[in-house]
């Protein structure tokens, strides 16, 4: 039985899986040929509520516990060290944020499609000029230091001729949705040995990180814990939320960049790549515990305060404003998923 494994191969079996679900997720690129706005706002919506419950049961509820059964400052005084560590959580996050290297539109999508053509030219004396083909019918043209504008080519009636619509933004709002996008591909850590670009890509995908560092933590926590039976039933519950969060979050990756304009087997790898960042975190998590103990309940507050700050400030903002009503039913369905789950295993 999975429970009488060493917390090593429990954390593997278990991000394993988590990685399986988000390369299924993922793998829809191959589907759909664009993204599907509803289908991506209920996916984010489903997952959202699915990571909010594994916070709560899966994550903080350990944490509390083990803080009253240790004792580590006093009986009355436990609770501050789940508090801090929630708080660092989400402190976490957000200085990950705000420290996110100031990258521009064009050098985003340089490295994600590794295109070098003659969109990617730098005239220091006018300015950078790139285009990027969103879909056939769209045409973004981005000018530094100015505003950019997206042409919408459409056909008038059956004739060939075609109707040229134009419509300002603001070039900082397009660096804005870069980098929430990126910050998907890491919610998708440390950009090509030798080089910066690897770190860039595991320094975004830090959220990534943290979710396979919360399986490894809850796994590496049994063998120390009053109650084994109970710390197995919450990591696995842990690890089955957060796989069924990655389905949507590997789709929510692959559809935007092949929408782009990126590859369908290249968004597919980075889509499923945020799920092998898992195992490894997974495997750090466990040793963590190991040798460290005494910072389990911090540990689990801390992965319960970074996955509750991506939720309310990176995913939930990301569902479009027209789907946010029926979005919200997906959350409550997400989270009482994940109430279930925790009522029928324990």
């Amino acid at each position: 039985m999975l429970r009488d494994q060493s917390p090593f191969i429990q954390c593997l079996l278990g991000t394993g899986f988590t990685w399986l679900v988000t390369a299924a997720g993922a793998s829809l690129v191959f589907v759909f040929r664009s993204a599907n706005q509803k289908l991506l706002d209920y996916s984010l919506g489903f997952g959202a509520g699915v990571m909010t419950a594994a916070s709560f049961w899966s994550l903080l509820d350990p944490a509390f516990k083990i803080a009253r059964e240790e004792h580590y400052i006093n009986k009355h005084l436990n609770f501050l060290l789940v508090i801090i560590g929630f708080l660092f959580g989400g402190l976490f996050v957000h200085m990950t944020d705000l420290l996110l290297p100031s990258l521009t539109s064009k050098q985003v999508f340089q490295f994600i499609s590794n295109k070098k053509t003659d969109e990617y030219k730098r005239k220091p004396e006018q300015g950078t000029l790139t285009s990027l083909k969103m879909n056939p019918a769209i045409r973004l043209r981005v000018k530094q230091n100015r505003d950019a504008k997206i042409k919408i080519h459409e056909p008038i009636g059956d004739s060939p001729m075609e109707e040229v619509k134009e419509f300002p933004i603001n070039h900082n709002d397009e660096q804005a949705k870069w980098r929430r996008l990126l910050l998907l591909i890491i919610a998708v850590t440390v950009h090509n040995f030798p080089g910066y670009k690897i770190l860039f890509f595991v320094f975004e995908n830090s959220f990534v990180f943290l979710e396979g560092l919360a399986v490894g933590v809850g796994f590496g926590s049994i063998p120390t814990s009053q109650n084994p039976i109970l710390s197995f039933n919450h990591a696995r519950n842990l690890a089955i939320g957060i796989g069924i969060q990655n389905f949507p979050e590997g789709l929510a990756i692959s559809l935007p960049l092949r929408s782009f304009g990126i590859g369908s087997f290249r968004a597919f790898w980075y889509g499923q790549l945020s799920g092998l960042v898992e195992i490894v975190a997974g495997i750090l998590g466990v040793f963590f515990v190991q040798l460290a103990n005494f910072l389990l309940p911090f540990a689990l507050s801390f992965a319960a305060g970074a996955m509750l700050f991506v939720v309310f400030n990176e995913i939930i903002p990301e569902i479009s404003p027209q789907n946010r009503t029926k979005s919200s039913w997906w959350i409550m369905g997400g989270f009482t998923i994940m109430m279930v789950l925790d009522v029928v295993f324990n």
